[in-house]
């Protein structure tokens, strides 16, 4: 990615998790030298997510039955929380970038707010 006047700022690359299970997403800001990882959705979303998944037809019937033909989409969509974390030595991952329930949170400090920007129209399209 280029700023307005061509230089570079850095990087999105969109991939797999290290198990290749999740979606991941790395920033990479050439100005400050460093990068920030997120995984799509956490742990605890898709275990329900896939607990949930044997009742989807009973529910559907259900909605059908009660003429609600456009269930909530949140009952049916995947996990999608993200944090972006800063990669760093051995201590705690500082959160560069905070995805939930549609609205973003970011460290104004952490990352270049063009990328974060460039980030979040990436991730919901």
């Amino acid at each position: 990615m280029h700023d307005g006047s061509g230089r570079f700022i850095g990087r999105i690359i969109q991939g797999r998790s290290p198990l290749g299970i999740r979606q991941a997403w790395r920033i990479e800001d050439a100005g400050r030298q460093c990068s920030a990882v997120a995984y799509k959705g956490n742990i605890h979303g898709w275990v329900a997510y896939w607990a949930c998944s044997p009742f989807w037809a009973l529910l559907a019937v259900v909605y059908l039955l009660n003429g609600d033909l456009h269930p909530s989409r949140s009952l049916w969509s995947k996990p999608h929380r993200a944090r972006w974390r800063m990669r760093a030595g051995g201590g705690p991952r500082k959160i560069a970038l905070d995805f939930q329930n549609g609205r973003y949170r970011a460290d104004a400090g952490a990352l270049d707010a063009h990328l974060v920007h460039a980030q979040a129209v990436l991730y919901g399209a």
